[in-house]
């Protein structure tokens, strides 16, 4: 996640497509995120742009799991995702490490 997050800045925008893997009693499930991600210093007629766009761009990320939508680096963090995988899977309360 690091890699990906080292590469977003303020003043893009940029998608990508997040692994993850989920260990369930013994089984081992892949879940995908996707990030949505819109820096804090685009101007207000490129964000309208990518409003008309955003469901193109989706498909052509599709299938995932989850997404996200951060503005804020703090917003893309591991625990962040996971806890939302989690919860769109009803695994939030069973899943461990």
């Amino acid at each position: 996640m690091s890699e990906f997050v080292g590469h977003l800045k303020d003043e893009n925008v940029g998608y990508g497509l997040l692994r993850f893997t989920e260990k369930i009693d013994e089984s081992v499930t892949v879940k995908f995120c996707f990030v949505n991600w819109v820096g804090e210093k685009i101007n207000r007629m490129q964000r309208a742009v990518l409003g008309t766009h955003s469901g193109a761009v989706k498909e052509l990320f599709a299938p995932y799991h989850v997404d996200i939508n951060p503005t804020r680096l703090d917003e893309i963090t591991n625990e962040i995702v996971v806890a939302k995988i989690k919860a769109a899977a009803g695994t939030a309360n069973h899943v461990k490490g």
